[in-house]
C-alpha cells in the first residue's frame, strides 16, 4: 500500500491523517484531475491542503467557494500548521501575481457577477502554476448556467485540478455531468446524451428526472475519476466529535455599528436616534442582534442591511443551494425568523420533497 505523506499538524487532530484522508490521497495521488466527494466532517479542507503541499508541480492553490463559505479558506492553513502560505482573496488585501507559495480564493457569486473576477482567475490560470480548487462543486452542476460554462472553459489552464463535494450522494443525476466533465470525463457526450443514457424520465410530459439508470456504468464512472466517502462508513476512524463551522464576514455597515457598540455601548441608526445598551448583559443581546443585521429598540426593529446583503442569511440560503438535507435552523428574535420564513419561502424550500425546515424560537 503507497505510504501517504502528511505534512500538516493540528493542535486538537495532532499530525496524522484519518483512514479516510489517506484513502482519499492514495486515490489521488499522480492525477492531475480528481474529485474528493466526502461527506462533511470528513477532513476535506485539510486533505485539499496537504496534496496541495505535497505537489511539486503548483504554487497557488486557487480556490472556489460559496461566498459565504470563503472566510473558511483563508484560516485554514495556519490552522493546520501552513504558517508560510501566503493567504487571501478576491478584492481583499494582496494580490497573488508573484507570490512564492499561497491560497487564493474567489467567491461563486462573485464570479456569477463580476466579469472583472471571472478575467483575474483567468489570468492566474493562465499564467501561474494554478491547483484549481472547486469547493462545493455542486455549484457548477447546472450545464446551462454561466459559472458552469466558465469553468469548462478555464479548467484547461490549470496544472492540478480537485473538485471538493460535501454530498457525495445526489437526487438529481444531471447534477454529475458538469463535475464530470471538469475532471476530464465524457468528452464530446453533452448533457442531453448524458441525460438519456443515466436518468429516469417522469412526470409531466416526461420532463422531470425521476431517478437513476445504468447505475454501476455512473458508479464505475465516478468512480475512476473521484474518491466518494460516506460518514457511516469511515465513523470507527474519526474523533468523538468533528464540527463543521463556517466563518463568515460582517458587512461594512455591521461592524461599524458593532465596534461602536461594543466600545462606546451605543449605535447611530439615524440621524439623531440612538440605540443604547446600559449594561454588559444589553451590550451583549445588542451585539448579538448586530451580528444579524437588526437593532431593536422597544418596539422598533431599525434593519441594517436588506435580506440579500444579510451575511447569515445568505450563509444559510448557500448551505440550502449546495446540499439536500433536512435541516433544523434556530434563530432568536423574532424578526429574523419573519425574514428566514420570507427567504425559505422565495427559495420554494417547503416543495421540495427532500427538505423539511424546522424553526426553534
Amino acid at each position: 500500500m503507497t505510504k501517504v505523506r502528511w505534512h500538516l499538524k493540528h493542535e486538537q487532530f495532532g499530525s496524522k491523517p484519518w483512514a479516510v484522508q489517506a484513502e482519499g490521497m492514495r486515490r489521488a495521488d499522480g492525477r492531475p484531475r480528481f474529485g474528493q466527494f466526502m461527506e462533511q466532517g470528513l477532513g476535506k479542507t485539510a486533505l485539499n491542503l496537504n496534496e496541495f503541499i505535497d505537489a511539486d508541480e503548483v504554487d497557488l492553490n486557487v480556490v472556489i467557494a460559496p461566498n459565504s463559505f470563503m472566510g473558511d479558506w483563508p484560516l485554514a492553513p495556519a490552522e493546520w500548521g501552513l504558517d508560510f502560505l501566503k493567504t487571501g482573496s478576491y478584492a481583499e488585501g494582496d494580490e497573488p501575481y508573484d507570490w512564492d507559495c499561497g491560497l487564493y480564493v474567489y467567491g461563486h457569486e462573485t464570479l456569477r457577477g463580476s466579469e472583472k473576477a471571472r478575467n483575474h482567475l483567468a489570468w492566474l490560470l493562465k499564467n501561474r502554476r494554478c491547483m484549481f480548487t472547486i469547493d462545493e462543486s455542486t455549484g457548477i452542476k447546472n450545464p446551462q448556467a454561466g459559472l458552469t460554462k466558465y469553468v469548462l472553459q478555464v479548467v484547461k489552464d490549470a496544472v492540478m485540478v480537485r473538485e471538493l463535494n460535501g454530498t457525495p450522494l445526489v437526487l438529481n443525476v444531471m447534477d454529475y455531468w458538469a463535475q464530470l466533465r471538469v475532471l476530464g470525463e465524457l468528452n464530446g457526450v453533452n448533457p442531453y446524451q448524458f441525460r438519456n443514457r443515466f436518468a429516469v424520465m417522469g412526470g409531466f410530459m416526461g420532463r422531470q428526472i425521476k431517478g437513476v439508470k445504468n447505475e454501476e456504468e455512473l458508479g464505475r464512472l465516478i468512480d475512476g475519476c473521484a474518491f466518494r466517502a460516506l460518514t457511516a462508513d469511515w465513523r470507527k476512524d474519526l474523533p468523538p466529535r468533528v464540527p463543521v463551522t463556517h466563518h463568515y464576514e460582517m458587512t461594512d455597515n455591521q461592524r461599524k455599528h458593532y465596534n461602536t457598540m461594543m466600545e462606546d455601548f451605543y449605535a447611530m441608526v439615524g440621524d439623531d436616534e440612538p440605540v443604547t445598551a446600559d449594561m454588559v448583559l444589553t451590550q451583549r443581546i445588542k451585539l448579538q442582534q448586530i451580528s444579524s443585521c437588526l437593532l431593536m429598540d422597544d418596539d422598533k426593529v431599525h434593519w441594517l442591511e436588506p435580506p440579500k446583503k444579510n451575511p447569515k442569511l445568505r450563509a444559510i440560503c448557500d448551505l440550502f443551494d449546495y446540499t439536500e438535507c433536512k435541516a433544523i435552523v434556530p434563530y432568536f428574535y423574532k424578526p429574523s425568523g419573519a425574514m428566514l420564513y420570507e427567504a425559505f419561502k422565495e427559495m420554494k424550500l417547503k416543495d421540495r420533497k427532500s427538505t423539511r425546515l424546522n424553526s426553534i424560537h
